[in-house]
């Protein structure tokens, strides 16, 4: 079913005349307009597109419409520029490091988005950025974050480091560190190793899975955790975390599934436990150890003014 707000554009035919005689469907003329891969079953039925363009042979000088996005379909476009928060903290030869802030998005899903870094690194002129993996909007992110997780984005600068990197992530992504404050006074430092699944509207949520309980869904979540501090005056605790996996919400949920949720967390942290004056989760991406080439490389974000102030020795 198409959803509200879709913007629609019109094209038409312009095969010259010595072609009239051999012309294509309109499916198929439109695909010769959109780039990289044919339009498919998901996307006519998500655009409401008529099925009959399938086999129907396309008109000269008939005006068709189809939905803004679907022709600009892994284009990206410019963000205001006046609007532009991100920051480049870091670049190599082969790699672009972004600290991406608070409540935006890593990627665009349409090209009317523009509330994502990589709307923000066009209005910046990193043309080059986009041309990684163009068939794709994740272009040359090499991983994820959160809209509500502030930190380290890393970029590859080309096709063959993205690749690599993908490929090979465990290998070349050695360490993966966040900074956290949870609800509560929270002690030790150990490991936590759960299942997680999907629930909840069109599956966005994750869960702990009961031990005993099998699900063809589930996907391994492993952290380790170190506690750096306790806040009285707010009632958290300052937290250091280094994920052995990548789980969607996977730090989300296993603190908030032990009882701590991240302060701040409006999706898995029951509201009375919430301040007022709480405006933003308390996750940050601070760091990660790269292997490349035989070197290792240490990228460091430490944007977030709530950690600015941590004495150098916690965050070791």
């Amino acid at each position: 079913m198409v959803t509200q707000d879709v913007k629609y554009t019109s094209f038409c035919c312009t095969i010259s005349d010595e072609y009239s005689d051999r012309l294509p469907t309109v499916f198929e003329y439109l695909n010769s307009l959109i780039p990289h891969k044919p339009i498919s079953q998901n996307e006519i039925k998500k655009w409401g597109l008529p099925e009959s363009w399938n086999s129907e042979k396309i008109e000269k000088q008939r005006e068709y419409q189809i939905p803004y996005d679907l022709l600009n379909r892994f284009k990206i476009q410019a963000a205001p520029i006046e609007l532009i928060r991100m920051k480049i903290l870091d670049e190599t030869p082969d790699f672009v490091v972004i600290s991406k802030p608070v409540k935006m998005h890593s990627l665009p899903q349409s090209y009317q988005e523009t509330d994502n870094v990589l709307s923000e690194l066009r209005s910046m002129g990193r043309l080059d950025l986009l041309q990684v993996n163009r068939k794709s909007y994740e272009r040359g992110l090499l991983f994820r974050i959160d809209f509500e997780t502030s930190g380290l984005l890393i970029f590859a600068k080309s096709d063959y480091v993205y690749e690599t990197v993908r490929n090979n992530f465990s290998r070349h992504m050695i360490k993966k560190e966040y900074v956290l404050a949870c609800s509560g006074l929270f002690k030790d430092q150990g490991t936590w190793i759960d299942r997680l699944v999907p629930f909840g509207e069109k599956g966005y949520m994750m869960k702990v899975l009961a031990p005993t309980v099998k699900d063809i869904r589930a996907v391994s979540a492993q952290l380790f955790y170190r506690t750096l501090f306790y806040d009285s005056s707010k009632n958290i605790t300052w937290i250091a975390v280094r994920i052995a996996t990548g789980a969607r919400h996977q730090i989300r949920v296993q603190f908030a599934s032990r009882g701590f949720p991240i302060y701040g967390d409006k999706l898995y942290c029951p509201k009375e436990n919430l301040a007022d004056h709480v405006d933003r989760l308390h996750l940050h991406c601070f760091r990660y150890v790269v292997e490349w080439k035989g070197k290792h490389y240490t990228f460091v974000d430490q944007t977030w003014k709530a950690i600015q102030h941590f004495p150098p020795d916690f965050l070791k």
